[in-house]
């Protein structure tokens, strides 16, 4: 499905088993975020970032958001956890004994490795340094089958690019906070705020902080731009 934002256009992965056949059934390269209300926000925001997005992204329909624009248009799909996504992605790399690099978050790779395992962990890079110097990863990014980049967006699509120029047939994902919630370092929503997706309620009471500002006022930002959606299968 295409996704148009004014004349641009991003092409929306909308059931959970095509992203998952995509990114595990021997695709050598690909590079894959995802767009939620917040991502749209974001769009409005920095015209430049939708351009990076409609050029060189393949995108996952997330959350609630989209998926009632979508219903609004009279446009039926899927409704994806892009978090849920991952984790039945991850019993893959699991299964097929792929190796991973992270980037992202704040850990000790020894930690790490042990929170996911027996997922192994080619290299980690810390999601709070400024910069990195990709080119002196290399040798740990050229072993790893997946690359996975969780700094929130639209700093990690960038970086997703800066890897992507460097080393090639690589399957890279940009994956938010997911490491947090898989790893336990971030709780997730109870079950039943899921299912009704309901966890940006839940994440602004959990980090009010955070998430305050992200939903409380961009959930009507969004809504005010959600005429301008437009949606083809």
């Amino acid at each position: 499905m295409k996704l148009f934002i004014g004349k641009k256009s991003i092409n929306l992965i909308t059931r959970e088993e095509d992203f998952l056949r995509i990114i595990s059934g021997g695709c050598k390269e690909q590079i894959i975020t995802y767009v939620n209300q917040n991502t749209v926000n974001l769009f409005h925001e920095n015209e430049e970032y939708l351009k990076t997005i409609s050029n060189e992204f393949l995108c996952v329909l997330d959350g609630a958001g989209l998926w009632l624009s979508a219903l609004f248009k009279n446009v039926r799909c899927e409704r994806i956890s892009f978090t849920d996504a991952l984790i039945k992605f991850f019993e893959v790399l699991i299964e097929k004994r792929m190796q991973l690099y992270y980037v992202g978050g704040s850990y000790n790779i020894g930690t790490l490795q042990k929170k996911i395992y027996p997922i192994n962990i080619t290299g980690y890079a810390n999601g709070y340094c400024k910069r990195y110097d990709w080119r002196l990863k290399l040798e740990e990014l050229s072993r790893a089958d997946v690359i996975m980049v969780g700094m929130g967006q639209p700093r990690q699509e960038y970086i997703a690019l800066e890897i992507k120029s460097l080393i090639k047939n690589k399957i890279i994902i940009c994956c938010g906070a997911f490491m947090d919630y898989y790893t336990g370092t971030v709780r997730r929503a109870p079950l039943i705020m899921q299912r009704y997706g309901l966890e940006w309620l839940y994440r602004i009471y959990d980090n009010p902080r955070l998430y305050g500002k992200r939903y409380l006022v961009g959930i009507p930002k969004f809504l005010l731009k959600m005429k301008d959606l437009n949606y083809v299968k």
